[in-house]
């Protein structure tokens, strides 16, 4: 898979090697351990950032663990081509921010969470260190002006890529409690 990401503040790109679509069936398992085989192709996939953030936080001791326990306000400024896109967002009183985390370390499958001393896989946290460091981010909309979104509860770093943005919908969004 190939992400390219261009903005006036990152330019990000990479590839991945994967199996051709017809060669998966329900007895398909991919060979993790030999990516190069000769009937792979590459797969592309371009996503283009619609905006980046404004906010506080230059490095990640400056950022919240978890941005929804800090009443901080940051800004996402919209690109110019995507404004048309945001018309009638400020009828949503809170939105799922979709953000490419640009300055996590991709490398790491293992990490250990603030306040353990227990290694988990990535997969079984919220780190934004992993191997596509997208950030799921739930958040008040304030306010909008001139295509700047003012929200609470966003823990992005300033510059932040921003690749998408949804109305929260607690019908959908918020699952049935866990049994």
């Amino acid at each position: 898979m190939l992400y390219t990401f261009s903005t006036s503040k990152a330019v990000l790109a990479y590839a991945v090697i994967v199996p051709p679509l017809q060669q998966y069936s329900q007895d398909y398992e991919p060979d993790c351990c030999n990516l190069m085989q000769e009937s792979q192709t590459i797969m592309e996939i371009t996503l283009n950032p619609i905006g980046y953030v404004r906010s506080p936080y230059r490095k990640r001791g400056d950022a919240p663990r978890q941005g929804r326990l800090s009443d901080k306000t940051a800004e996402i400024v919209i690109d110019p081509q995507y404004r048309d896109g945001i018309f009638r967002l400020e009828m949503e009183k809170r939105l799922i921010v979709l953000a490419w985390f640009d300055r996590s370390d991709r490398t790491l499958l293992r990490v250990t969470p603030p306040g353990t001393d227990v290694e988990h896989g990535v997969f079984a946290t919220r780190s934004p260190d992993r191997p596509n460091p997208i950030g799921l981010l739930v958040v008040d909309l304030l306010g909008i002006k001139d295509g700047v979104l003012e929200v609470r509860g966003l823990d992005s770093l300033d510059g932040t890529p921003i690749i998408d943005i949804k109305p929260y919908i607690p019908e959908f969004d918020s699952p049935l409690p866990a049994e």
